[in-house]
């Protein structure tokens, strides 16, 4: 779903700065459960990006990136093709086909300690 930082701020009373918005941010994707693409130190407040939460995505949110919990990336003996389309289906609720499974590892994964996070 699309946030901007202003729009976050405002949401959330607890952080009434913008350079506390862009710690809590980059403390979530650092633990895996939130995930964003941008470099959040250097983002507008008012650009909008996708931000992702572990649980479920938004009603709204672009198909782009999808967790699996990082003690199940390191303990698996299930190829990560196998993995992908079992957590990306558990996330958005509909497959991810073979020939999609190859634009997920055109970046490389966001390692969180919790989830480890694959986009496109």
């Amino acid at each position: 779903m699309e946030f901007s930082l202003e729009c976050i701020r405002k949401e959330l009373e607890t952080y009434p700065r913008i350079v506390d918005v862009k710690r809590w941010l980059y403390n979530l994707k650092e633990s895996g459960d939130g995930f964003y693409q941008k470099n959040i130190f250097c983002i507008d407040p008012n650009d909008y990006f996708d931000l992702y939460f572990y649980v479920a995505p938004g009603e709204q949110s672009s198909i782009n990136a999808f967790p699996i919990p990082t003690s199940i990336l390191i303990e698996s003996d299930l190829p990560y093709s196998v993995l992908m389309k079992k957590y990306f289906f558990r996330y958005y609720q509909r497959d991810l086909k073979d020939e999609q499974v190859p634009y997920y590892f055109i970046k490389e994964a966001h390692v969180g300690k919790e989830y480890t996070w694959f986009f496109q």
